[in-house]
């Protein structure tokens, strides 16, 4: 059998969005979690986007790891996907979220690349973890 290596991610406390954020005109929307955290970026250099993991635990500590995206500004790391959409949408029967942290990105690579979407090493760190469920 071949060893798998998997990149590990790092494990992140998730804030408060800073309040000095403008996020007037910027729809955030449920299942988008990519895109609300480029147009917060896009609004708000230098805000990054960071791509990683989530970890959704349900009342019966029962976990569900997902790709997702948020963003970070000067080592302070917040999601408002989770703050403005979460409360009213899939995540209502979550008692805890684990946020872990594979890569940060800029609009400006996002834009240079062309792509919104999650790396393999996301993907890869979202199946080793749900593999043990």
């Amino acid at each position: 059998m071949k060893n798998e290596e998997v990149l590990m991610p790092t494990i992140v406390v998730m804030e408060q969005a800073p309040e000095e954020l403008d996020l007037k005109d910027i729809e955030v929307k449920e299942n988008e979690c990519f895109n609300n955290a480029f147009r917060i970026a896009e609004k708000n250099p230098p805000v990054r986007i960071v791509e990683g993991v989530i970890v959704l635990c349900d009342n019966a500590n029962n976990g569900t790891a997902k790709p997702h995206a948020w963003n970070e500004l000067d080592g302070v790391h917040f999601d408002l996907t989770a703050q403005l959409v979460w409360p009213k949408g899939e995540a209502t029967n979550i008692n805890k979220v684990n946020y872990a942290c594979v890569k940060f990105h800029t609009v400006e690579e996002l834009q240079r690349n062309g792509v919104l979407e999650f790396c393999s090493e996301t993907i890869e760190g979202v199946d080793y973890l749900n593999r043990g469920r």
